[in-house]
């Protein structure tokens, strides 16, 4: 019993901070931005491009339908990338930070070694299009204290996202993830999608017509 008094507290603490790493939008370490309270127009954010082909038909989309999005690059990809990037700023969009590496390891890694991450890719961004970098989306999602710092160091402010749609999991059927994104559409709601993913051009048409369909900007 006694043992039960100690352990109980101790997961649900444990249960809390892994919460707080692993959901963006609690607040716990970073202030990231997840919806636009104020606004009555739907976001479209873009992560871990530019890739070569596909980046390149999502542009191709957002220009015939006349929107602009948001891009958070990775760093080594815009390196290998770098007419993309251009092309992507050449035409208005947003175009935010998403680490250097992306690294499945980087929110176990040292503030300074974020530091490093996330100047090295905002100084190439720059470079390339000549334009300041203002946000950073953590890769994965993650905060922890580390990014909290890195994040004061560096100047740059978080943004995540009120939906996910979970592009990444190719088993999903693309018209269900659409439908999902349908159910849990509000004005001001930033949408996470990734421009490397199969069929991701098909899931934005079908993403841009339902918020059309209910009269929404973008």
């Amino acid at each position: 019993m006694y043992l039960t008094i100690i352990i109980v507290p101790v997961l649900a603490l444990l249960s809390y901070f892994v919460w707080a790493s692993a959901c963006i939008g609690s607040g716990r370490y970073v202030r990231c931005i997840c919806r636009f309270n104020e606004s009555e127009r739907i976001f479209l954010s873009f992560d871990d491009g530019p890739h070569p082909e596909r980046t390149s038909q999502i542009l191709d989309i957002l220009a015939q339908h006349h929107i602009q999005a948001t891009f958070f690059l990775i760093g080594a990809n815009a390196q290998k990338h770098q007419e993309i990037v251009r092309r992507i700023a050449r035409e208005g969009h947003n175009i935010g930070n998403h680490s250097y590496t992306h690294s499945g390891f980087l929110p176990l890694k040292r503030s300074s070694r974020l530091i490093e991450e996330i100047d090295a890719t905002s100084n190439l961004l720059e470079t390339i299009t000549g334009r300041p970098v203002e946000w950073y989306r953590p890769p994965f999602g993650v905060t922890n204290p580390m990014t909290g710092k890195a994040l004061r160091c560096t100047g740059l402010k978080a943004i995540g996202w009120s939906i996910r749609t979970f592009d990444t999991v190719s088993l999903i059927p693309r018209k269900w993830i659409a439908r999902s994104v349908e159910r849990q559409l509000k004005p001001g709601a930033i949408i996470l999608l990734h421009d490397r993913c199969r069929d991701s051009d098909i899931l934005l048409e079908m993403i841009i017509k339902k918020i059309k369909d209910k009269g929404w900007s973008i």
